[in-house]
C-alpha cells in the first residue's frame, strides 16, 4: 500500500514540475457580481463558469466572485445560473478580461423542474450528511462503466463488479449496508425491485447520460418512496429543460474489447414552452473475467410542456440486457493457482467439459413516468406522478443429469428406466410495478418548509421456471413450465417534514413518515405444503434534528432518525408464519460540521447506527429445510467521515479533493450454523456444528475507506490531468471475523486525462478523454462469498466420524491495468 502512495505522490510531484514551464505565460483574475435583476440583493451560491474551459467559482454572501488563473489573450464566455433565475451568459473580449462584470438575473418565470425532486432531496439547512454530484461531474467519469463505479469517490463507498471491468453485473455498498438497503429513486419515483428491495444497475445501462444531478444521502436521511432507506439513498434527477436544440455524439473504447456508443438530441424549448430529448445507447465488454460479456442497450425519451405555473412532462426509458454469467465468482484454490479469470459459469460446478455457450441472464426493464407540477402561488407548488415499470426476463442454464421428477417429467422407458438428462432451464421474473407519489410544498425560505406526500404502489410479479431442452425429454413439451408463483405486494406511504426557522440561521427539522406493508405470495405452511400467505406491516418513521449557520460558509448539525424495513422475497417464501423473520429497525444517529472558504472546505461527520433485529446469513435451518437469514438482536455502525477540498490561485489550478471514513461495525453475539453431510451428501440437521461469537465485525464492512483525487488544469494545452485513488481496507465475508475468510485491503490508483475544448460555429465542442483504471495494475478482489461444510465419512468400524469444517471462499477478481478513451462532439 505504501508504494501506491508513493507512486501518487511522486506523480503529483512530477505534475506540479511540469507546471514550471508554462508558469511565465500571463493570468488574470476574472472578478464580478451576481445581484437579483428586481430587488438589486446579492446573490449568494449562483454558479459562475468559463464555458468550454473548466474553471469557474460560487459568488460569496455579497454576491461577488472570482476565478483565477485565467490565460489572456483570448475571448471568453462566462455563463453565471442560480436556481430560481434565468440563467445569463456574458461575453468577454481579450481586452475586456480585467473589467469587474455585474450581472443582474432575472427571475425565472418558468415552473423548475428541480420541484420534482425537491420532496424527497435533502436541502443546505437539513441536518444529515449529504453529497450532491453535477451533470459535469458524471459527464467526466461517464466512459462506459455502469453507474456505481461513477460513485466510487463518494464517501464510505465501496463498489464492485463481477466481470471484473465496471460493465455487466456491478454493486456498491455505503457504509457496509448492501444495495437491498440503499433506496434509490429517479425523479422521486422508486427504483428498488419490490420483492429483493435490490436494485440491478445493469438493467439501466448508460443512465448516466441523460442525468442532471445526484444526491447521495447516508444513513436514514430524509423521507423518501418506495423501500425504506436503511443505511443510505441515491436521488437521481434525469436531464432537466436545455433551452436551445443541440445534439451530441460519445463514443467510447477500451480495454476487454469494451465499448460505447451515445446519441443525444435535444429540440431546445419550442415556442417557448415545449421541449423534448432523447437518446439512443449502445455498450458492448467481453469483461475480465472469461465469457463474462456483456450486450446491452438502453433509449430515453422526454418530453414536456413548460408553463408559467404549471410543468407537465412525460419521460419514457428503457435498458435490455445480455450477461454470460459471471456471478459464481472465482474460487479460492483457482485464485492461488494464478487463474484469476476462471469462470465456473456453463460448467453446472465442472460437470461439463466444455462450457454451455449460452449460460446467460437476459432481461428488458422499461419505465414510464408523468409528472404534473402545479405552482399554486409564489410560496405552494403541488406535485403528482404517475408510473408504470414493466420487467421481464430470464436466465439460462445447462444442468447435468438432473432428476426428471424435479422438472415434472415423467421418466423415460427405453430398456432401462431413465430418471435423469441433462436440462436447459430457464428461470423467469415477468413483473408490473405501477403507483402514484404526490406532494405538497410551501417554501418560504426565510422561515419555513413544509412539505406533506405520499405514495401507494402496488407490485405483480411472476416467478416461473420453463424447460427449452432436455435430452430424455420423456413426456414433456418444449417451455414446459416446471413450477410458477405469483406474488403481489402493496406499499403505502404519507410523510410530513418541516424545516422552521426561528431565528436567522438556526433550523428545526422534524420528519414523520408512516408506511403500509400489504405483501402476498406462495410459501410453506405448518405441513410444509406451498401455499398462498400474506403478511402485513406497519411502519412509523420518525427524524428530527437541528442545524445552525453560524456564518456564511459555516454550518453545524445533529439529528436522529428511526428507520424500518420488511424482509425481502426469500426470507418469506422460504418460511412458514412461525419461523418467518421480523422486520428490521435502525436507530441513526448524525453529527456534523462544515466549513467553505474561497479556496478550501472541510466537513466532519459522525454517526452511530443502531440496529435491532438485523437480519444476516448463519447458516441456520428453519422448519422447512431452507438456509435462512437470522435476526441479530443487536448490532452498530458507529464512524466518523471526513470530506475536504482544496483549489490553488496559480496560473495552472491544481484542486485537491478527498474523504476518509473510520469505523467500526460489530455483532454483539453470532452464532454459526454449519451443515453436515453423510457421504451420500444428504443433510443430517441432527449433526449440525453450532460455533458461537461476540463482538464481531459486520460482514463487508470495512474499518477505513478512503478516496480522492488531485487534478491540475494546463489551461495553456486545454488539459485536465487527473490521478483517483481509492483505498479499502479489510473486508470479511462472514459475520465470524475469520481472516483466512476475507478480503485483504486495497489501494488503487486511476489516471484521467480530459481534453475540452469550446468552439465557434456548428460544433459547439469537442472533448476528449483516457482513462487507465488501476494504474499500478493491484492484484484485488473487491467483493466475494463464503459457506461452510462438514462431511461424515465411514471410519471403517461400522461407524462415521466427521471430517470437520471445510470453509468454501470465492472471490470476484479486478482487473488488472486497463484503459477507456471517449471522444464527445455537441453540436
Amino acid at each position: 500500500m505504501q508504494q501506491v502512495w508513493k507512486w501518487t505522490l511522486l506523480v503529483v510531484l512530477v505534475l506540479g514540475s511540469s507546471g514550471a514551464g508554462v508558469a511565465q505565460t500571463r493570468s488574470v483574475i476574472i472578478s464580478g457580481k451576481v445581484t437579483d435583476a428586481e430587488t438589486e440583493e446579492p446573490l449568494y451560491g449562483a454558479a459562475v463558469r468559463l464555458v468550454g474551459y473548466g474553471q469557474g467559482a460560487v459568488t460569496q454572501a455579497d454576491g461577488t466572485f472570482k476565478i483565477p488563473g485565467v490565460r489572456t489573450g483570448r475571448d471568453y464566455i462566462v455563463e453565471v445560473s442560480f436556481v430560481g433565475y434565468q440563467a445569463q451568459e456574458v461575453s468577454l473580449a481579450a481586452t475586456e478580461l480585467q473589467d469587474p462584470i455585474r450581472v443582474a438575473l432575472e427571475p425565472r418565470v418558468m415552473v423548475q423542474e428541480e420541484v420534482i425532486v425537491r420532496a424527497t432531496r435533502a436541502t443546505e439547512n437539513t441536518p444529515t450528511a449529504y453529497t450532491l454530484i453535477s451533470e459535469e461531474e458524471i459527464a467526466e467519469q461517464n466512459l462506459g462503466q455502469d453507474m456505481p463505479y461513477l460513485l466510487n469517490l463518494e464517501p464510505s463507498t465501496v463498489v464492485s463488479s463481477d466481470a471484473g471491468a465496471g460493465v455487466g453485473y456491478t454493486g456498491l455498498r455505503i457504509r457496509g449496508t448492501d444495495p437491498t438497503r440503499i433506496n434509490v429513486t429517479i425523479n422521486g419515483i422508486p427504483v428498488n425491485d419490490a420483492e429483493s428491495q435490490g436494485v440491478f444497475w445493469v438493467n439501466m445501462p448508460d443512465l448516466a447520460s441523460s442525468v442532471e444531478s445526484i444526491q447521495v444521502q447516508r444513513g436514514v436521511g430524509t423521507s423518501t418512496n418506495g423501500s425504506g432507506a436503511f443505511g443510505a439513498s441515491i436521488n437521481i434527477q434525469t436531464s432537466t429543460l436545455n433551452a436551445e436544440p443541440y445534439a451530441t455524439v460519445d463514443n467510447s473504447v477500451g480495454s476487454f474489447n469494451t465499448r460505447k456508443h451515445t446519441l443525444r438530441v435535444g429540440t431546445g424549448l419550442l415556442k417557448n414552452r415545449w421541449a423534448f430529448d432523447a437518446r439512443l445507447s449502445r455498450i458492448k465488454s467481453d469483461g475480465f473475467i472469461d465469457r463474462s460479456f456483456s450486450d446491452l442497450s438502453s433509449w430515453y425519451i422526454s418530453g414536456g410542456y413548460h408553463g408559467d405555473k404549471t410543468l407537465i412532462k412525460a419521460y419514457a426509458f428503457s435498458g435490455s440486457e445480455q450477461t454470460y454469467q459471471a456471478w459464481y465468482g472465482v474460487p479460492e484454490w483457482e485464485l492461488e493457482a494464478g487463474n484469476r479469470t476462471f469462470n465456473e459459469a456453463g460448467t453446472d460446478y465442472g460437470a461439463r467439459a466444455t462450457p454451455y455457450e449460452n449460460e446467460t441472464d437476459n432481461y428488458g426493464q422499461t419505465y414510464y413516468q408523468l409528472i404534473w407540477t402545479q405552482e399554486l402561488s409564489s410560496q405552494w407548488h403541488l406535485n403528482n406522478a404517475v408510473h408504470l415499470t414493466q420487467g421481464a426476463g430470464y436466465y439460462e442454464q445447462y444442468k447435468v443429469d438432473d432428476g426428471l421428477a424435479d422438472y415434472g417429467i415423467f421418466p423415460v422407458v427405453a430398456g432401462d428406466t431413465i430418471g435423469s438428462s441433462d436440462i436447459i432451464r430457464r428461470l423467469w421474473l415477468d413483473n408490473n410495478f405501477y403507483g402514484w407519489t404526490g406532494s405538497a410544498q410551501y417554501l418560504d425560505k426565510d422561515r419555513l418548509e413544509f412539505t406533506v406526500g405520499g405514495s401507494a404502489y402496488r407490485y405483480d410479479g411472476l416467478h416461473f421456471g420453463e424447460v427449452v431442452w432436455a435430452r430424455f425429454a420423456g413426456d414433456s413439451e418444449i417451455r414446459d413450465n416446471y413450477y410458477q408463483n405469483d406474488a403481489t405486494k402493496l406499499d403505502m406511504s404519507a410523510y410530513v417534514r418541516a424545516l422552521f426557522t426561528p431565528m436567522p440561521g438556526f433550523n428545526l427539522f422534524a420528519d414523520l413518515q408512516g408506511r403500509r406493508v400489504d405483501y402476498t405470495f406462495l410459501g410453506y405452511n405448518r405441513q410444509l405444503q406451498n401455499v398462498e400467505q400474506n403478511d402485513q406491516l406497519n411502519f412509523f418513521n420518525p427524524k428530527v434534528g437541528v442545524s445552525y449557520v453560524p456564518a456564511a460558509g459555516q454550518k453545524a448539525y445533529a439529528s436522529f432518525s428511526i428507520g424500518s424495513r420488511e424482509p425481502s422475497r426469500t426470507d418469506y417464501v422460504d418460511t412458514t408464519p412461525e419461523s418467518r423473520p421480523l422486520p428490521e429497525t435502525l436507530r441513526n444517529l448524525e453529527a456534523g460540521y462544515e466549513l467553505s472558504k474561497s479556496q478550501w472546505t472541510a466537513q466532519a461527520n459522525v454517526y452511530y447506527m443502531d440496529y435491532k433485529n438485523q437480519l444476516v446469513l448463519t447458516g441456520a435451518v428453519n422448519d422447512v429445510g431452507a438456509f435462512v437469514r437470522t435476526n441479530i438482536p443487536d448490532s452498530y455502525r458507529a464512524g466518523i467521515e471526513l470530506l475536504g477540498g482544496w483549489q490553488s490561485e496559480t496560473n495552472n489550478p491544481i484542486r485537491i479533493e478527498g474523504n476518509l471514513t473510520l469505523s467500526r461495525n460489530k455483532i454483539a453475539e453470532y452464532t454459526e450454523y454449519v451443515p453436515t453431510y453423510d457421504p451420500n451428501y444428504t443433510r443430517v440437521d441432527s449433526l449440525v456444528v453450532a460455533t458461537s461469537y461476540t463482538n464481531t465485525d459486520i460482514a463487508f464492512s470495512p474499518n477505513i475507506v478512503a478516496g480522492g483525487q488531485a487534478s491540475y488544469l494546463v489551461k495553456a494545452l486545454d488539459l485536465n490531468v487527473a490521478l483517483l485513488g481509492k483505498y479499502v481496507g479489510r473486508q470479511y465475508l462472514d459475520n465470524t471475523q475469520t481472516e483466512a475468510k476475507s478480503l485483504d485491503p486495497y489501494g488503487v490508483l486511476d489516471l484521467r486525462i480530459q481534453y475540452q475544448r469550446a468552439l465557434k460555429g456548428w460544433m459547439k465542442s469537442i472533448s476528449a478523454t483516457l482513462q487507465v483504471n488501476n494504474l499500478l495494475s493491484a492484484e484485488y478482489e473487491a467483493n466475494g462469498y463464503t459457506f461452510s461444510e462438514n462431511y461424515l465419512y465411514d471410519n471403517g468400524n461400522g461407524g462415521f466420524d466427521q471430517t470437520g469444517v471445510t470453509p468454501y471462499n470465492y472471490y470476484y477478481p479486478q482487473a488488472g491495468r486497463n484503459f477507456l478513451a471517449s471522444v464527445s462532439l455537441r453540436f
